[in-house]
């Protein structure tokens, strides 16, 4: 009995400590995530950017993490654990902490670096072919680009291009091939005129047709093909009211459509009907009636 209870307190312990650590957590968007991190210094700041509490202490998230790892282990393995003795300790096993500063290191590798931003361009080799009898040395010189791979925007529905050129003019030694090797041509020296990049930016995408107009509230756009659609997402209760046709779009987001500045939604059956302000009924209503359902029981 007594080591009936000792196993009910320890799995009680457990759950209370893998609730914890879900409720230590804040989510937080991908773009706050990397603005944060840019000026975040260390495993535990980092952590820190998804804490409700932005003011605990490093031995407070040093907790955490262990009662996350405990809460992540079944309840058979952490009473295997209590037996372990300390010989069978494995010192080459990498400690999680040292994993995550690995992690955090690396991240700041990375925004530190010059590449981080599409700012400056960087120096490639261009390749200078060959005129008829002309053969330009040397055969390549160098100019500054700006692109996808010498700056990041960290966003992947923009690009980096230029934002500032200008002309630059190079000089060539001409040779020609003669008998037995190379001679000069008889023009000596040419010159050629290049495009160099002299600063760069982020730019969208060119957007795909039926892309430049938004969707009206509660949908979302989205981009699985060449047109983008207005579609609900899974949990979005109001969306899939009006996708199924049982609620009507808002009179502005309808009115929205009418003016041409927002798109029409998609329906699961059949087309918007744009006298009602309506999608056609379908045999799928039962469903989101017992989504509706469920979620009023909740409350």
């Amino acid at each position: 009995m007594q080591n009936q209870k000792q196993s009910l307190g320890k799995q009680s312990k457990h759950n209370e400590s893998k609730q914890a650590g879900k409720n230590e957590w804040s989510p937080v968007s991908p773009k706050e995530f990397r603005k944060q991190a840019k000026d975040a210094h260390g495993f535990f700041n980092i952590l820190r950017i998804f804490m409700k509490d932005k003011d605990v202490t490093d031995r407070q998230i040093e907790d955490l993490l262990l009662r996350k790892k405990l809460a992540d282990l079944d309840q058979e393995t952490i009473v295997k654990k209590e037996y372990v003795m300390e010989d069978d300790y494995d010192p080459y096993t990498e400690d999680p902490q040292d994993r995550w500063t690995k992690a955090a290191d690396h991240l700041e590798e990375v925004h530190s670096s010059p590449l981080a931003s599409c700012r400056l361009p960087k120096p490639e080799l261009v390749y200078v072919p060959s005129e008829g009898n002309k053969i330009f040395t040397p055969e390549y010189t160098i100019l500054h680009r700006c692109r996808n791979t010498t700056g990041c925007c960290w966003n992947r529905s923009q690009t980096c291009v230029a934002k500032r050129i200008q002309v630059v003019e190079k000089y060539f030694i001409v040779l020609t091939t003669a008998a037995g090797g190379q001679i000069p041509h008889d023009d000596m020296v040419e010159t050629k005129l290049f495009l160099n990049h002299t600063e760069c930016e982020c730019q969208d995408l060119t957007p795909l047709p039926g892309c430049d107009q938004r969707c009206p509230h509660p949908f979302k756009k989205q981009r699985r093909s060449e047109h983008c659609t207005c579609e609900c997402e899974d949990d979005s209760l109001s969306c899939l009211q009006i996708k199924f046709g049982l609620s009507a779009l808002d009179a502005d987001e309808f009115q929205c459509i009418k003016d041409g500045q927002c798109m029409t939604p998609e329906c699961d059956s059949g087309d918007f009907d744009m006298r009602k302000g309506y999608c056609p009924g379908t045999q799928n209503r039962p469903n989101v009636l017992l989504m509706r359902d469920k979620r009023n029981t909740k409350r």
